[in-house]
């Protein structure tokens, strides 16, 4: 059952000033400076970014405009302990305009918590939204998105929530048998994983018209959507051994275009391409081309960020770093931010696009 603390205070909201980062070339600037951040745990909007620091599992916000940084305040501190007791913390962050979608659960209480935290990011006042079991959650404007988790039963509803009357959620997918995924939300287009016996497929919903999509519908394993707008990229298995868990072996980017129902590949194949972003006209993947052994997911050698602008339809390169592992691109503007490996551990590095990219 759903409980709805409403808002509280929490504090102190300290920002500090960012340090210079390493100097990583042309182009090129580093965003996060704790030693790891929790993979694909971290979001941008605009000039703000939000991460989930691996080590300690606190949720960390940066303003880019500003060069400022801050650890975002517990609405539980005494639940907040720094490491070594770090069975609890913050997951899932997702960023719209000043808004800032992100879970928390805790194992101190019993049963296990886990709750969905809505706050603008510079007043001091956070919106506990519902002590959920949700995971893979996503925000725009005031429409929040999530997987709510059975942890018995192991099915999962797709759940659709405002911010504005949090405990009023529409489960909008009930008891999927198989589980989901990655939920997206753009305007009113919502994208998702949605699993099968032997495999998964990316799936749509319209709110406009309340009608939903089968944007791919086959044997093989689609996962890892992104969304801008009425487009959405995914990796696609079908040219391997089709095994999520493996190592991605021939993975391939499509995209799919909601409008013409046009489905267009854009990258792999041949070797890896994998989890893809989508802003504009602009895609961005993680690349294994240049890899001593390009299907081989665990041979970070050459993997670079690479890009496509489909208006164009030029392919161009983002970074030339090699021998750093390379993950999770996320493009916004003119720039695209990568995961990428440093001495002790990983950061978020911030590229601009190149001109053939504009």
């Amino acid at each position: 059952m759903l409980s709805c603390p409403g808002q509280t205070d929490a504090g102190p909201w300290e920002w500090e000033d960012q340090p210079e980062g390493e100097d990583c070339g042309p182009g090129c600037k580093q965003i996060t400076f704790s030693n790891k951040v929790r993979l694909a745990s971290w979001d941008v909007w605009d000039d703000r970014l939000a991460f989930v620091d691996d080590e300690t599992r606190r949720l960390w916000l940066v303003d880019m405009a500003e060069g400022k940084q801050l650890k975002v305040p517990a609405v539980n501190p005494e639940l907040a302990p720094e490491p070594p007791l770090i069975t609890n913390g913050f997951y899932g962050p997702s960023l719209f305009e000043d808004q800032l979608l992100h879970g928390w659960w805790t194992s101190f209480n019993v049963p296990l918590t886990q709750r969905q935290i809505v706050l603008n990011s510079t007043p001091t006042v956070l919106k506990v939204m519902a002590d959920w079991g949700g995971i893979d959650n996503d925000l725009y404007e005031n429409q929040f998105v999530y997987f709510r988790h059975n942890s018995i039963t192991g099915e999962k509803d797709l759940c659709i929530g405002d911010v504005e009357n949090p405990c009023e959620v529409n489960v909008l997918l009930a008891s999927l048998q198989y589980g989901g995924a990655a939920s997206r939300i753009w305007k009113n287009t919502l994208v998702w994983v949605q699993g099968k016996s032997a495999s998964s497929d990316i799936q749509g919903f319209d709110q406009a018209n309340e009608s939903f999509a089968e944007i791919t519908s086959d044997e093989y394993y689609q996962i890892h959507p992104r969304l801008h707008e009425r487009r959405v990229v995914y990796q696609d298995l079908r040219f391997g051994d089709n095994n999520p868990q493996g190592n991605w072996n021939h993975s391939a980017v499509f995209l799919y275009d909601l409008d013409t129902q046009q489905t267009t590949q854009i990258a792999g194949g041949d070797w890896i391409a994998c989890n893809p972003d989508v802003h504009g006209d602009i895609v961005v993947w993680t690349d294994y081309r240049a890899s001593n052994d390009p299907n081989n997911g665990y041979d970070f050698s050459g993997v670079e960020i690479w890009g496509y602008n489909l208006a164009t339809q030029t392919e161009f390169q983002v970074t030339n770093i090699p021998g750093r592992a390379k993950a999770m691109p996320r493009v916004w503007g003119g720039y695209v931010y990568v995961d990428m490996a440093k001495p002790g551990g990983n950061a978020i590095y911030r590229f601009d696009l190149p001109a053939e990219a504009r």
